[in-house]
């Protein structure tokens, strides 16, 4: 289970229900694109591009069956023509900011959006950014300091200080 994908679902949750508002990006209404892009900014730090088609460009196209949840799918004839994204949280289905309808979940393998689709796509730099960006970083050696030899004597902090050696 991936712990970045969790966390992009459990962002993406918090605005179901918010109203549709073209051009907007904040919980006050927001559109398709401003949800994924802030969605993304709050999770891992990372600025999408704006609007669906350049943040298609920016992505990289996953096929449909390699979908993973937190993937971004696009719906359009082409690169050029894009015109709705989601978050894909599994099971076919997608959290998205309907025009008609507000945040909402809904499924795209058939029906209306599963006529539409154009492509899958993965935010490269998402795994490093929300890694770095969450305290996740891969373990570090840590120093390893000599072992105080058997027998030898110690001293305080205080001691060491206090004797002018520090």
């Amino acid at each position: 289970d991936d712990p970045m994908a969790r966390a992009l679902i459990a962002e993406a949750q918090t605005w179901l229900g918010t109203r549709y508002v073209y051009g907007g990006e904040s919980k006050d209404g927001t559109d398709c694109s401003g949800l994924v892009m802030t969605i993304y900014k709050d999770v891992c730090g990372i600025k999408l591009p704006r609007t669906t088609r350049d943040q298609v460009r920016y992505c990289t196209k996953v096929a449909r069956n390699r979908l993973q949840p937190g993937d971004l799918v696009f719906f359009g004839a082409d690169d050029s023509s894009v015109s709705h994204v989601g978050l894909f949280i599994g099971d076919g289905r997608m959290i998205h900011a309907s025009s008609s309808r507000g945040v909402m979940v809904s499924g795209f393998d058939t029906g209306y959006w599963g006529a539409r689709y154009f492509t899958g796509a993965r935010v490269d730099s998402a795994s490093d950014a929300y890694a770095h960006r969450s305290g996740a970083r891969k373990a570090t050696a840590s120093p390893v300091y000599p072992a105080v030899p058997a027998g030898a004597p110690s001293i305080s902090l205080a001691a060491f200080t206090a004797s002018g050696r520090s």
